[in-house]
């Protein structure tokens, strides 16, 4: 490791730390229009459209709905469909990437009839579908869109004689088809699916079962068979997301544990997360959805076995992790082409986890340098980007302040260095700068060529 000075702001001078969560928030939006409070609805991201939208659920004893709302980031608003769904609580939804619409089956009216209809919304009207095959009668169960297979996955729930049920069924957008896996979670209600692409898979979790009650394990579904996958807390009636931001599975809320709790896959383990300042208070059935768009969970209603609630409550990390090229690269020549620096294939500079810069298509002979620094605007009262056209290097631009270097190994033609970053969450938010050099001698008299640059900013997840 050479160091010139090494006056990088924190990020590369804290290379030893200790281990921390960094900081999420829930926030109280308190729209001044909004679905009156229920329990036992129903949200979806609408990725086609960006927006979440939500319909039924059950108010009180005596008054379910079959109303359809969407929230855009700041506001809820009710849309006034030409058809719409009977009332009903505890459905289930999807959103068909694919094809653009939700699709809805199932739940059960105020006179607890269940139901075995399948409706589909295309952002202007709901259209009830009408196929050959379909699964009984149905309510508590859940659902989740496959993106690969482009199938609605649905397991699970009560029958008419609220008895649980463990059936896997498949949409296509056309009928139902029935699966029969060697392998199943078993009956169950009252949990939670969702897809996670980090996996490549639908997880499965929790829920409830007679006479064994509450349940802890979770299960993938890869479209011929379900696996167990891991074991975590003990609950029924909470939500399922997939954080894309923080690319991991977040459970909230839930009976049999405080409803408040937050969850968390991490690495194949179910992880418990610490929520300071504010949060809401304890509940179930409530419905969550994760806006793509503004990179946050979304959150309503719910009840508390005594209260239905009607509050909009957003749930964000500090910061996300990004990166993105900026200014050109320069040199190459017969043996070497123009250096080009990249991060390894989907990698994103959270704290705690490894970016590996990368430059392919090095000839033996050539060695690479990286370069780091916490600008890209000056160093050492020179302006960047910096001609370095004086130093033999015609067309080629200073892009970053070199304040540390670093060797980069070849391997089959690939240049890489591995970089741990610091898990202190006071660097959240903070940027760093890389470029790299290679030895070439014919590129130009100086016989360096140079890459682009980096800018990566540190997120917490």
């Amino acid at each position: 490791m050479i160091c010139n000075g090494c006056k990088l702001a924190p990020v590369l001078a804290a290379m030893l730390c200790t281990p921390g969560w960094t900081q999420v928030s829930w926030f109280n939006a308190n729209p001044a229009t909004r679905p009156s409070p229920r329990k036992y609805t129903r949200m979806v991201w609408d990725s086609v459209r960006e927006h979440v939208l939500l319909f039924g659920g059950q108010e009180d004893l005596e008054t379910y709905h079959n109303d359809t709302w969407v929230w855009d980031g700041v506001r809820w608003t009710e849309l006034w469909p030409a058809h719409r769904p009977p009332q009903r609580e505890d459905h289930m939804m999807a959103f068909d990437r694919e094809r653009g619409r939700v699709v809805m089956f199932g739940g059960h009216d105020v006179n607890v009839r269940f139901f075995d209809d399948t409706w589909e919304w295309d952002g202007t009207d709901w259209h009830e579908m009408n196929p050959a095959t379909k699964p009984p009668p149905t309510a508590y169960s859940a659902m989740a869109y496959d993106p690969v297979r482009r199938v609605v996955v649905m397991y699970g729930g009560l029958n008419q004689q609220l008895v649980e049920v463990g059936g896997t069924w498949e949409w296509d957008g056309t009928t139902w088809r029935a699966r029969f896996p060697q392998h199943n979670p078993g009956a169950r209600s009252h949990h939670a699916m969702a897809w996670d692409p980090a996996l490549g898979r639908i997880v499965l979790y929790g829920g409830y079962t007679t006479p064994q009650g509450w349940l802890n394990d979770c299960w993938t579904w890869d479209g011929v068979n379900w696996v167990q996958l891991t074991t975590g807390p003990l609950m029924m009636d909470m939500r399922m997301v997939y954080d894309t931001v923080r690319d991991r599975l977040v459970i909230w809320g839930g009976r049999l544990q405080p409803g408040n709790q937050m969850w968390e896959l991490v690495n194949g383990t179910w992880q418990a997360r610490t929520v300071t300042g504010q949060y809401p208070v304890g509940r179930q059935a409530h419905t969550m959805a994760f806006d793509e768009r503004n990179g946050n969970i979304v959150m309503f209603g719910g009840y508390d076995d005594f209260v239905r609630y009607g509050d909009t409550w957003i749930c964000s990390a500090s910061a996300a992790a990004t990166w993105e090229s900026f200014g050109h690269n320069c040199g190459g020549s017969g043996v070497a082409p123009a250096p080009i620096l990249g991060l390894g294939s989907g990698q994103r500079p959270w704290l705690g986890d490894t970016v590996t810069f990368r430059v392919p298509a090095v000839p033996p002979g050539h060695p690479v340098m990286l370069v780091l620094g916490g600008s890209r605007s000056s160093w050492q009262g020179l302006s960047l980007p910096f001609p370095l056209g004086h130093l033999g290097m015609d067309g080629c631009d200073l892009l970053v302040g070199p304040e540390l270097a670093l060797a980069m190994p070849a391997t089959q033609m690939t240049a890489s260095y591995a970089l741990v970053i610091p898990t202190r969450p006071e660097l959240i938010g903070t940027a760093f700068y890389a470029q790299a050099a290679m030895h070439d001698p014919q590129s130009n008299p100086a016989g360096i060529a140079l890459t682009n640059g980096l800018e990566l900013r540190l997120g917490g997840r």
